[in-house]
């Protein structure tokens, strides 16, 4: 069957799998969680349901002839032979990229996730101790050179025994799913989320898929050896932040992944042939990002992190989030209108365009896709004056709300050793002109980020909740616009991010900015204009002082996360009263 060796290629494209490995819990822990749910769902219903998938065996039950009535339900088992999968009336899958693999190949299945017993739970009591679980990137080392006490296991060992585990500080853990080759959530992982006890793992990349990810914001995510001790430093001090997700986590499993949980969902898709929408909570709010879980690299995840912090009982979701909790306020921020935006999430929904992510083949082509968009919005804001503008000319509710800073994560923090005469950071994935330009004009410019030539960047990565040092430490910040934003008026956040630490930017030409912050923010127009202006204020001093200051002002005074945020309350009172 073609899906089926799909589905296999599929998993060799994405997944780097080695050896047989190990499962994601106890045969015995999965048999009585799987038993216990089908032996109640059959004493209420005449529907006779088949699993596979949940233990080594990877074949589908035979069925002679197709009965809609007959159920399968699906574990994680990454090897699965779905030959056979068409004859069953309802598909539902704990593995939710066999869910997408399913839905690319027109058909429909249900999302429904392996969880735990309750009087299975082994709680975990809260220590000093870093539990490390496998052998995640980087970890090992940091934790053997600052001398941090800590207990390793192999997934092996606590799989099994998950007892082994009674008391931690945290649990860094490497991806089990690439040695398992099954997509399912270990006790242990269970045993720590229900005791409240910090987790922390690497994020995978774009490209790649984690079993971590099911958890959304609700565990912690490093990508590089320096962000991920920064993250172990901010666990061992019982950092609020740590703390507060940490909780979340074990809200949400709680919510979701219990036993009952499981039996109320499934026999909701049985009866209705809907997921069961969990009811909304007043005074709650989503904001959904378009980059994936546990990028904190995107720019997206911190503009989303500084609104959520303005607000109550807020949850952050992503573009591959399982679980996108609904909610009475749906915010929706974008870098791109996108496709996937199918259906309302919220008593009251909302498009925030950011910027522009990547370029787009025509104007009319970003007009139409927002306004397709906006079937399942309620208003529009945009970080753009004209295209705030535009979409009122089309009778939309519309607001200009641009982008902003947050004050209490940028200032001034000057670092000797980041000092720079001429900073760039940000990724080459467009045509990055006035970085060019600085190269070509031999400029003494530091870059930061990704996808440049071999050795034109000093690091791929800077964590967002230090770069104020890198700013603050620059001489002057050099400002590259994408040419669409531009030409679409969208001002980038570098620049209020950047002034806000006291540091002079120089930019490229936009009336934009032009219109914000006068001659403060010097701009060129030209490569020749661009080395002049560099040079003359690295030159000097007095003056290239005084243009900071003056931005910095502007900045704080009405570009700040409280300034925007207040005027975002303001909208939503107006529209949604309730509020």
């Amino acid at each position: 069957m073609f899906i089926r060796r799909h589905y296999i290629a599929f998993f060799i494209l994405v997944f780097v799998i080695s050896g047989l490995g190990v499962w994601h819990q106890s045969a015995l822990e999965k048999t009585n969680f799987i038993s216990e749910i089908v032996g109640t769902l059959s004493q209420n219903s005449n529907k006779k349901i088949y699993t596979a998938g949940f233990t080594k065996n990877n074949v589908i039950p035979h069925l002679f002839k197709k009965d809609k009535t007959d159920i399968l339900w699906i574990g994680g088992n990454m090897q699965i032979n779905l030959d056979g999968i068409e004859k069953f009336g309802t598909i539902l899958t704990s593995n939710p990229l066999l869910q997408y693999l399913l839905k690319k190949e027109n058909i429909g299945s249900y999302f429904v996730p392996e969880g735990y017993i309750k009087e299975k739970i082994i709680p975990i009591k809260f220590g000093k101790e870093v539990i490390v679980l496998g052998k995640p990137p980087f970890i090992e080392n940091i934790l053997r050179t600052k001398e941090i006490s800590y207990k390793q296991y192999q997934w092996e060992e606590v799989i099994d025994h998950p007892e082994l585990v009674s008391e931690a500080g945290a649990i860094i853990a490497e991806d089990i799913m690439e040695k398992s080759k099954y997509f399912g959530i270990p006790q242990i992982i269970f045993n720590a989320s229900v005791s409240g006890i910090p987790i922390l793992t690497q994020w995978k990349g774009e490209d790649l898929y984690s079993i971590f990810y099911i958890f959304n914001n609700n565990i912690n995510f490093y990508m590089f050896e320096k962000d991920a001790l920064e993250m172990i430093e901010k666990i061992l001090s019982n950092d609020k932040e740590i703390i507060k997700r940490a909780q979340k986590n074990k809200e949400f499993v709680n919510k979701y992944f219990e036993k009952q949980a499981v039996i109320k969902q499934i026999s909701h898709i049985l009866f209705t042939k809907e997921n069961y929408a969990y009811p909304i909570s007043d005074n709650s709010m989503t904001i959904n990002i378009s980059s994936k879980v546990g990028h904190y690299g995107a720019g997206d995840y911190w503009i989303a992190d500084d609104i959520a912090h303005s607000f109550d009982n807020v949850d952050i979701t992503f573009r591959n989030s399982v679980y996108l909790f609904p909610a009475d306020i749906y915010l929706r921020l974008r870098g791109w209108p996108s496709s996937f935006d199918d259906k309302k999430l919220g008593n009251f929904n909302i498009l925030y365009q950011l910027y522009i992510g990547r370029d787009i083949p025509s104007e009319k082509d970003f007009y139409n896709d927002l306004i397709t968009s906006m079937r399942v919005n309620d208003i529009f804001l945009s970080a753009s004056k004209k295209v705030a503008e535009k979409m009122q000319q089309l009778g939309y509710k519309s607001y200009y709300l641009p982008q902003f800073t947050n004050i209490n994560k940028f200032y001034s923090d000057y670092d000797e050793r980041l000092k720079s005469e001429v900073l760039f950071v940000g990724n080459f994935h467009f045509d990055r002109t006035g970085i060019v330009w600085a190269i070509q004009n031999n400029l003494p410019i530091t870059i930061y980020g990704d996808k440049y030539p071999e050795g034109v960047a000093k690091e791929k990565y800077i964590d967002n909740r230090i770069l104020r040092k890198y700013y603050s430490s620059a001489k002057i910040v050099l400002n590259d616009t994408m040419p669409k934003m531009r030409y679409l008026g969208f001002v980038s956040n570098r620049i209020f991010d950047a002034t806000a630490c006291g540091t002079l930017v120089i930019s490229d030409y936009m009336p934009e900015i032009e219109e914000i912050y006068g001659n403060s923010v010097p701009m060129y127009k030209t490569k020749e204009e661009q080395k002049e202006l560099i040079k003359y204020y690295l030159e000097h001093e007095e003056e290239r002082v005084a243009l900071a200051k003056k931005a910095q002002e502007i900045t704080i005074k009405f570009f700040t996360s409280d300034v925007i945020v207040a005027k975002l309350k303001e909208i939503i009172k107006t529209h949604y009263p309730k509020k």
